[in-house]
């Protein structure tokens, strides 16, 4: 699922207010549109330098293309 398709989801649950590593996650989970299974599984299969690409400290568009490309490389790997 890419990441255009994954636009409006009623699945992702924001936790708001609950402390700065909650903000951490809705931040990810905002920009990639997923929800809290898929971003614990980027955590826990994406290497160290892929979740530092997918940061959103973009500056230029091949870091962008770069990143979507992983996110939906390793979610279509989950949906098997």
């Amino acid at each position: 699922m890419t990441r255009f398709e994954r636009k409006n989801r009623n699945d992702i649950v924001y936790k708001g207010c609950g402390g700065l590593t909650d903000a951490f996650d809705d931040m990810y989970k905002e920009l990639w549109r997923i929800n809290d299974d898929e971003f614990d599984y980027l955590c826990e299969t994406l290497t160290d330098e892929e979740l530092s690409d997918i940061t959103p400290k973009f500056k230029s568009i091949s870091q962008i293309k770069r990143a979507i490309n992983i996110v939906n490389a390793a979610l279509s790997k989950n949906e098997l």
